[in-house]
């Protein structure tokens, strides 16, 4: 359906273009895409290593467990917003997940009316993770830099790493120190 070296807005331009002739698929290309955009997220912002993201992101399925990931993984380690607060229409997303379980599980079929606002509501869902990401200097469609080089083997209390393009300890002093919790 998609390729790695797709750009996500190509991708997205895909996906509505399916909703008017077949919209049960176009639902479940927007999950495929917002799961994409999601753990490309997790993977790009944490501090551990990709491949240890990776190994906990194999664990994850389902909208909760995306949200507990990177509440996890992003939000508690990294003082960022939770997912809700940055998908502003998050209760769209979690019905457009619904659908698609039921579609998947063939409990239901849909009709363009009824999957249209679903499938817009992952796609911007995505944008509005992939912006996030951008204004914290990452292009989650490039390709994924290691964070061997950005992390020290040091405990984790006194790991380092960049985000936003600040230099960060993982103690949160860094944060104090340029007034950012202030």
């Amino acid at each position: 359906m998609f390729l790695v070296k797709d750009k996500s807005v190509d991708r997205e331009s895909r996906i509505l273009k399916f909703v008017e002739n077949d919209p049960a698929l176009a639902i479940i290309m927007a999950t495929i895409h917002f799961e994409w955009t999601i753990q490309r997220a997790i993977i790009s912002l944490s501090i551990l290593p990709n491949k240890e993201v990776r190994r906990n992101l194999k664990m994850v399925y389902g909208i909760k467990k995306y949200k507990d990931c990177w509440k996890e993984l992003i939000s508690d380690v990294l003082f960022l917003p939770k997912l809700p607060t940055i998908v502003k229409e998050w209760n769209a997303v979690i019905k457009a997940f619904e659908l698609r379980n039921q579609l998947v599980h063939g409990k239901t079929s849909c009709s363009i009316r009824f999957a249209t606002p679903r499938v817009k509501s992952l796609i911007d869902a995505a944008r509005l993770i992939r912006i996030f990401c951008e204004n914290q200097s990452i292009n989650l469609d490039s390709k994924l830099t290691s964070k061997k080089s950005r992390i020290t083997k040091e405990p984790y209390h006194n790991r380092t790493f960049a985000i936003g393009g600040i230099s960060c300890s993982a103690d949160n002093s860094t944060f104090l120190e340029n007034g950012i919790f202030e």
